[in-house]
């Protein structure tokens, strides 16, 4: 960390990733209460901050990938029934650690997918240079006058093959490594799914058998979780929406709808008050086709 980035205010820092008001809900203490350990934080009074809001605001010092930032949060960042924080060896709350386990898997998939398009890349690259080399290796047949000129760029050309040959092992290697991490992840989950239960909601594989979609409400601390099934066909461009759905005099109203963010297979709602009777539905549109869920309560507690 630079000097000029150190004497910037961590409250300032703290809000490049996330909104105060959200840190401390996250924590369990007031908006205050936060902005005090953040002022303490920068006096140096770190003895004031509890345990993990320490270790928070030294991961944001840090300056770290966002990615860091939110598997904290999602880990280290529920607070206890009682409203105090909790430390990674007491995590009890089912719903935050398989939350996390879906954001490690979000960001292994997306990884996978990153050292695949780099190894195209480089594949396409190396195919270039192979062509290029071919024809520096005729040119040297029809001309034997310029074969010195022409012989020093081949042996460039076949140094570069080998550079970008190796440079393909090595991320192969990655790949075959983060494949195999993904993998052990997946059997994690559905173990998960098979054996835990959330805090005072259905077991994880209570999934809905009713309607053209199998969905899954899961609900923690004025939280819920809306997961659902990827059709069968997943080759198809699926688009899921899940939608909010209140009873009122005039009839069912549709009060919000959330879409999930790219490779993932759940929406996160925590911005309804859990004292409503609120219902969901899940649909997913390919092609011209749609298929709905049934209607669930939706679960906050």
């Amino acid at each position: 960390m630079s000097d000029e980035e150190g004497s910037i205010p961590m409250k300032e820092r703290v809000k490049r990733y996330v909104p105060i008001s959200n840190a401390a809900d996250r924590f369990g203490v007031s908006r205050p209460t936060f902005y005090q350990f953040m002022q303490n934080y920068d006096e140096g009074r770190t003895r004031d901050i509890p345990e993990n809001v320490k270790e928070f605001l030294d991961l944001v010092a840090e300056d770290p990938q966002p990615e860091k930032v939110k598997v904290f949060l999602t880990v280290k960042g529920n607070p206890n029934d009682d409203g105090k924080p909790i430390k990674m060896k007491d995590i009890r709350d089912d719903a935050s650690e398989y939350e996390a386990m879906l954001v490690e898997m979000d960001l292994l998939t997306k990884m996978i997918n990153e050292t695949e398009a780099k190894y195209h890349d480089i594949r396409m690259m190396m195919d270039k240079t192979a062509d290029e080399l071919h024809t520096v290796e005729r040119l040297i047949k029809q001309n034997p006058q310029d074969s010195a000129e022409y012989r020093m760029r081949a042996e460039a050309l076949q140094e570069r093959i080998t550079s970008l040959r190796n440079e393909m092992k090595i991320i192969q290697t990655e790949r075959f490594s983060s494949e195999k991490n993904l993998m052990e992840l997946r059997s994690r989950i559905k173990e998960f799914e098979m054996s835990r239960r959330f805090k005072g909601v259905n077991r994880m594989n209570d999934w809905t058998e009713d309607g053209d979609l199998m969905t899954m409400c899961v609900g923690s601390n004025g939280r819920s979780m809306v997961l659902f099934q990827l059709l069968d066909d997943e080759a198809i461009d699926q688009e899921f929406t899940v939608s909010l759905i209140m009873g009122t005099p005039v009839g069912d109203m549709v009060i919000g709808e959330y879409t999930p963010e790219k490779g993932r297979r759940f929406v996160l709602i925590d911005d309804v008050l859990p004292t409503l009777k609120i219902q969901y539905e899940v649909t997913c549109r390919y092609g011209e086709k749609t298929v709905r869920s049934g209607r669930y309560q939706l679960q906050l507690k």
